[in-house]
């Protein structure tokens, strides 16, 4: 159906108009400098990902499996925020070499998948040229995932383009069409989504397809196992591909620390009518609600998606209620519509919080607490919000241009005129929440490097064998930090990984250490960094802050002393004791390595021997599961000392070489099992096993 429709002029017709429209949408993001970036406070926090990866691939030639510059260290590759494995997210930056340029890039590709995935569903589900143009202008435009975009949620925002892709193969699957293709391609959406750094959007969209599944359970009067079968086939594919990351991911979740704040406003009712105002309106109205929400959830529920008059037009001028459900090309229409009313019903009253039974699951279920902001679950509702006003368009549209079609009232004798004038309206409405989102929330702003000169100084000023470490009380600036190689502590975020448990030492020295070095951020900082022990550096450069008073420059940095050394090695009996105390061991008690080498996800050093008493080496990566020590070539157990990486060392006084190398066994099984899935699909799509059957049935030569 799609090859040979693909031959016709209407679908180059509608190609333009998609590249069009997407093109108006994006074009400003077309400035591919490195003059420019995202706008959003956390977007260069949430995209380091690919930055880094970038960064390495062009410095050392390959993608390393840690990344050290982000507190105490975090994996790279099965990081609930990274997005390595996803294309689409990081192989722009990857050409480009950096994520300033990277990510702009790839801003410009998802805007073409959403709208092209929205054309692709409504395809599938055999709607007409009105029905596919309302779904590529309201997937590409709908204001949750703009909106997610702008504040600089890039997870967020580019995971929900997989939807209507998802949901159209799956549509395919179910109905027993194109089984091929249309599984794999189910599988690799869901797999793309999971991958794309954040998980938040998977269960809903696997609440969709359960319940698309269910509607499609009994056809033709019997059972549709093939469609079942279908079904569990594209999710065991899915798994496959995803393995690389699904597997650690699932065997380290206790080490993924859960938010600080679980569930926000998860108990907390927002105003429904001001929710549902919200969709059908371009004004903020969310803003309204500061006692209500936290910050961070009202650009969350910010969701216009179609304009009020729009769907006066097409649910209340145009009355019919025949022509809704009517679609001859279409068997069983009323499942689809169905299916999008209460899916959208349902994620409306979830994202609006303090509902039952959504305050029962949340505190009955474990682990759903996990998913933060039920704002969120609006990112699904507008997508079935927006293939309800589809099917009902297409269903109008069918019916006057069908001569058998029954419309209500006087429209009846002007039916051509009457469906091109809906056409015309629609394009003009699904233009005007396209240009409005994507101008209002997506922009983009100067690079800033303010700490680049800083940084630059403290690099030189500092010991060359220890890994700088500044706090900062924001997100900004992040790429000067990994480009610097300076390790950066940010504020607390929804995802800090966890230590293995203390073989020794006994509290967390995590929780005890304090960066060496402070970047204020605000003039309100500066009086939390004086009570945390840091004062003014007065031999730092002078920076003119913007959020601090013009003209009026601040040295860069702040200290304080004393601090904790990167690499070092202890005395057993030490940490003993200072565990016990709860605090820092003293620097006088520890003992310096010599020739510390380092690279992203190896450390080596010299440390001495201590005669007849027992020491500890450790180095301030975090003790994540994955993590390999060796002394003098001979592997050791690795410890947990108070969090941190740490080896024990033997009873002599020679110096030892200790390495610790990051080679988590689960990421190498799981990329085996996720190229051994890829082929396979390959070679299930290429049909391969009819060679198979040709090599059986050709008869030997001389036969």
């Amino acid at each position: 159906m799609l090859r040979r429709y693909s031959r016709s002029l209407p679908f180059w017709l509608e190609t333009l108009f998609v590249v069009v429209v997407v093109m108006m949408a994006v074009w400003p993001f077309t400035d591919l400098s490195v003059n420019t970036q995202l706008s959003g406070g956390e977007m260069e926090f949430l995209t380091s990902s690919a930055h880094y990866a970038a960064r390495q691939l062009h410095a050392n030639g390959y993608i390393p499996l840690w990344q050290p510059n982000l507190g105490e260290g975090r994996p790279l590759l099965e990081s609930p925020f990274a997005f390595i494995l996803n294309p689409f997210s990081t192989v722009p930056s990857l050409l480009y070499g950096d994520g300033i340029r990277g990510i702009k890039a790839s801003v410009i590709i998802y805007a073409f998948l959403a709208a092209g995935g929205g054309w692709f569903c409504a395809r599938v589900m055999g709607m007409g040229v009105a029905g596919r143009m309302v779904m590529v202008l309201l997937t590409l435009g709908k204001g949750n995932m703009v909106a997610l975009l702008g504040i600089g949620h890039f997870q967020l925002a580019v995971a929900q383009v997989y939807i209507p892709w998802a949901v159209g193969a799956a549509f395919l699957v179910l109905r027993g069409h194109h089984r091929r293709w249309a599984a794999v391609l189910l599988a690799m959406a869901f797999a793309l989504q999971y991958l794309a750094g954040n998980v938040w959007h998977t269960l809903p969209l696997l609440i969709s397809l359960a319940v698309l599944t269910l509607a499609h359970l009994i056809w033709d009067g019997r059972i549709n196992w093939r469609g079942l079968r279908g079904m569990v086939f594209a999710g065991l594919l899915m798994v496959g591909i995803s393995a690389m990351v699904l597997l650690p991911t699932l065997a380290n979740r206790a080490f993924i620390a859960p938010p600080e704040d679980p569930a926000i406003n998860g108990d907390k009712a927002a105003p429904p009518v001001l929710l549902l105002r919200q969709v059908v309106s371009s004004q903020p109205l969310v803003r309204d609600l500061d006692d209500v929400l936290a910050a961070g959830e009202l650009e969350t529920r910010y969701n216009y998606t179609v304009p009020w008059w729009y769907l006066l037009i097409t649910f209340v001028v145009l009355p019919p209620i025949y022509p809704v459900l009517y679609r001859p090309r279409m068997r069983g229409v009323w499942r689809m519509w169905l299916v999008a009313f209460l899916l959208f019903v349902f994620f409306m009253m979830w994202g609006m919080g303090g509902l039952q039974p959504f305050r029962w699951a949340y505190n009955t279920i474990p682990g759903l607490d996990r998913w933060r902001f039920v704002g969120r679950a609006f990112g699904m509702a507008t997508f079935w919000l927006a293939l309800l006003i589809a099917l009902r368009v297409d269903g109008l549209w069918t019916v006057l241009h069908n001569a058998d079609g029954q419309f209500i009232g006087p429209v009846r004798r002007w039916n051509g005129l009457t469906a091109h004038a809906l056409l015309a309206v629609t394009l003009v409405a699904g233009y005007s929440v396209v240009i409005h989102n994507w101008r209002e929330w997506v922009a983009l702003v100067d690079t800033e490097e303010p700490s680049e000169l800083c940084l630059a100084f403290l690099f030189a000023q500092d010991d060359p064998d220890q890994r700088v470490a500044v706090r900062q009380l924001n997100y900004e600036n992040l790429h000067v930090f990994l480009d610097v190689g300076v390790r950066h502590y940010p504020l607390p975020a929804a995802y800090r990984p966890l230590s293995r448990p203390n073989t020794y030492y006994d509290v967390d020295l995590r929780e005890l250490y304090l960066p060496p070095y402070a970047m204020p951020a605000s003039p309100q900082a500066l009086p939390a960094l004086a009570e945390l022990g840091y004062d003014v550096d007065e031999t730092t450069p002078f920076y003119e802050y913007k959020f601090f008073n013009p003209g009026d420059p601040w040295h860069c940095l702040w200290r304080r002393e004393p601090v904790l050394p990167y690499a070092f090695s202890m005395l057993v009996d030490d940490a003993s004791r200072y565990g016990a105390q709860g605090r820092l061991p003293d620097p006088a008690d520890l003992f310096a390595v010599e020739n510390m080498i380092y690279t992203s996800d190896t450390v080596s050093f010299l440390a001495s021997g201590t005669g007849g008493a027992r020491s500890l080496a450790v180095v301030q990566e975090i003790a994540y599961p994955g993590w390999q020590a060796y002394v003098n070539g001979e592997r050791v157990p690795a410890e947990s000392v108070g969090g941190y990486l740490g080896v024990l060392l033997l009873l002599t006084t020679d110096r030892m070489v200790v390495s610790f190398v990051y080679r988590p066994l689960l990421v190498y099984i799981g990329a085996a099992v996720t190229l051994t899935t890829i082929a396979f699909c390959v070679l299930y799509l290429l049909r391969a096993e009819r060679l198979l059957i040709r090599r059986r049935e050709t008869p030997p030569p001389g036969a």
